[in-house]
């Protein structure tokens, strides 16, 4: 009889604490999907971005709404991108000139931890995302 009850502690502190989880208690984010695919401004004009991350649990979520320290940054074949359109913290872009066809890329660490769970020193991987942007 000791030994169920010894078990069933076991089994509970286990399942409370999380080790059963899968990878340890982690979540991994395995990529980003920028929304829009595609966004076209005039000059002056914005265009906003969100980035919905996919987990490994199978859960789509808005990275900009769940803290996950997304970063966003325009980019492209362009000398210098940056002189044609800009991209603030909350994803959104502002032409500045045109025409140009640029790329959007939000990027965001790899893993977060469920509650409770002391996270590992492991390597963190970046994930990224990316969409167009034309400016007009």
């Amino acid at each position: 009889m000791r030994r169920i009850v010894f078990f069933l502690f076991v089994l509970l502190l286990t399942v409370s604490c999380g080790t059963n989880a899968p990878n340890g208690g982690l979540r991994f984010l395995n990529s980003i999907n920028v929304q829009p695919a595609t966004g076209s401004a005039t000059v002056g004009n914005k265009v906003p971005y969100v980035a919905m991350g996919t987990f490994s649990d199978g859960k789509v979520e808005d990275l900009s709404k769940d803290g996950w320290g997304v970063t966003w940054e325009v980019g492209g074949t362009m000398a210098n991108p940056v002189n044609w359109a800009t991209i603030d913290a909350n994803g959104v872009a502002t032409c500045i000139a045109a025409p140009a066809s640029l790329t959007v890329e939000a990027h965001s660490v790899s893993f977060e931890c469920q509650t409770g769970i002391v996270c590992p020193q492991i390597a963190v991987a970046i994930v990224q995302g990316t969409a167009a942007l034309n400016c007009n």
